[in-house]
Formats: structure tokens, C-alpha cells, sequence
């Protein structure tokens, strides 16, 4: 994670760095120095955010040219390119993004692994973030799992096939990644259909065994929550960003995904 930050404070400034009006997305990165980078954070991370909203309103060869183009001049510099590596890391990888489930942050994750030593720790994230987003793609089957009821009955997430379903995955280790489910429960489109049986709310303790959710499922007792249990390793590879619990998928009664990972019940609404 130490990486991964500086990697986002580069990004940040090099988006900053440049001055002006900018309109190109290829040719954006031009008067690219490496210096006025590591000097205005602030102006760097806007750059940036600039340059990923003009990569959203073209076309997927533009988009690659335009990502071949970023890496280069950041590989120009070591630190420089931490420091950018970790900001599209976090930016573009984060839940809020936008470029989330875009061709572009697939292809700006393959050019920085095509450009990274293989020793090098951040080329393993980048590797796992490549696997997690090439996975449970909207429109996508939703890879099935094993999970445990808390009675401790071996079940899979296709079991709710023929039903809509709310999935939430999430570290009930950690208090503030619970609250979600009270954020879910908040929202009124949500629990309407959910109390008229039009939509399922199931929630997954990740890393758990069934003996061990017992306070957790007490909790929710006389909730809407169908609770059940998964060992880290069934669902990490795909569904699962240890660094991003909890996290929120829609999927339909086909059992595709109609919203991918997220963190805000707002974005499972508008899927609604």
C-alpha cells in the first residue's frame, strides 16, 4: 500500500504538471515534466482527472494510444512512475471511477505490467487487479462460489439462481464495512422490493467459518439479510478486493451481473 500511494500522489501531480487549457487526449502529456510533477500534488491530481474524463469520450484504439502515451513519459522517471502507477492504482481502480469496468483501465493495467519489472512488488498488484476486473463483467455470468449458511449447510451463490439479488461481501471484522448494510437498508427501492420478494439480500462474511458468525448473524436477526459465510480464497481471485471491503454487486435472476463491485448502494439503486 506504501507503493500504491506514492504511485497515486504521481499520478496526481503528473495530470497537474501540465498547464493550460488541454483538449487532446493524445498529445495531453506533451509538456510532461517530471519535475513540476513532485512539486503542486493538488494541480497534478486535477491533470489527471482531466485527462481521465477526455479518455472516456473516445474511442477504444484513441484510448490505448492515449494510455501508451501516459506510460511512456512516466517511465521516463522512477519516481514519476511510482508515484502515477499508485495514483491509477487508486483512482481509476476505485470504486467511484468511472474507468472502472472500461476497457481503458484494463488496458492501462496490461501496458504498466508490460513496462514493470517482474520483481517488482507493484507488478503483483497489478496482476491481481487484472484478474478481479476481467472478471464479473456487467452483462457477464456471475462466477459462482461455495459458501456456508450458518448452520454450517455447504451452499454456492448460484442457489439463488431465479432470484434477483443484492450480494454484499464483506469483513465483518471490520465495524465500519458493516454499516453498509444499514446504508443498504436505508435506501427505499432497495428494501420495497426486497420486503415485496422482488429482490434478494444476501450478505457474505469473507474469511469466516460458521461458527464464527454467530454474534454477527444475531445481529441481524429478523433482518431481510440472508447471511452465509466463504473462505477468503473462494471468492478473492474474482469477486473479492481484500483492500476494498466491503463490497456491493447486483445480479439478476439469470444470474448476470447488472452492477458490478461497489461500495455505494446509491450506484445498486440506479441498477434497479
Amino acid at each position: 500500500m506504501k507503493h500504491l500511494s506514492i504511485i497515486t500522489l504521481a499520478f496526481v501531480l503528473l495530470l497537474t504538471a501540465c498547464g493550460g487549457e488541454k483538449r487532446r487526449v493524445v498529445g495531453y502529456w506533451d509538456d510532461f515534466n517530471a519535475e513540476a510533477v513532485l512539486d503542486n500534488v493538488t494541480e497534478a491530481e486535477a491533470d489527471f482527472r482531466e485527462w481521465c474524463e477526455l479518455l472516456l469520450k473516445v474511442d477504444s484504439l484513441t484510448q490505448q494510444s492515449a494510455i501508451e502515451e501516459l506510460v511512456a513519459k512516466v517511465c521516463v522517471d522512477e519516481v514519476c512512475f511510482y508515484v502515477y502507477t499508485e495514483w491509477a492504482m487508486s483512482h481509476l481502480y476505485g470504486l467511484w471511477s468511472p474507468l472502472r469496468n472500461e476497457y481503458a483501465f484494463e488496458h492501462l493495467l496490461r501496458t504498466l505490467l508490460a513496462n514493470v519489472d517482474a520483481a517488482q512488488d507493484n507488478s503483483r498488484e497489478f496482476a491481481r487487479l487484472l484478474d478481479i476486473l476481467t472478471h464479473n463483467r456487467v452483462g457477464e455470468e456471475a462466477l459462482d462460489f461455495d459458501m456456508f449458511s450458518p448452520e454450517g449447510e455447504r451452499g454456492k451463490l448460484s442457489d439463488y439462481r431465479g432470484e434477483r439479488v443484492v450480494l454484499l461481501l464483506v469483513d465483518i471484522t471490520c465495524p465500519s464495512c458493516v454499516d453498509i448494510m444499514a446504508s443498504v437498508e436505508a435506501q427505499r427501492e432497495i428494501m420495497a422490493l426486497a420486503e415485496r420478494g422482488e429482490l434478494t439480500l444476501v450478505a457474505v462474511a469473507v474469511g469466516q467459518v460458521p461458527e464464527n458468525i454467530d454474534e454477527f448473524v444475531a445481529r441481524h436477526e429478523g433482518s431481510l439479510w440472508n447471511i452465509h459465510c466463504a473462505l477468503r480464497n473462494d471468492v478473492e481471485s474474482a469477486y473479492y478486493d481484500t483492500t476494498a471491503s466491503p463490497a456491493l454487486y447486483l445480479i439478476d435472476a439469470e444470474g448476470r451481473m447488472e452492477v458490478g463491485m461497489s461500495r455505494y448502494p446509491e450506484l445498486i439503486v440506479k441498477g434497479l
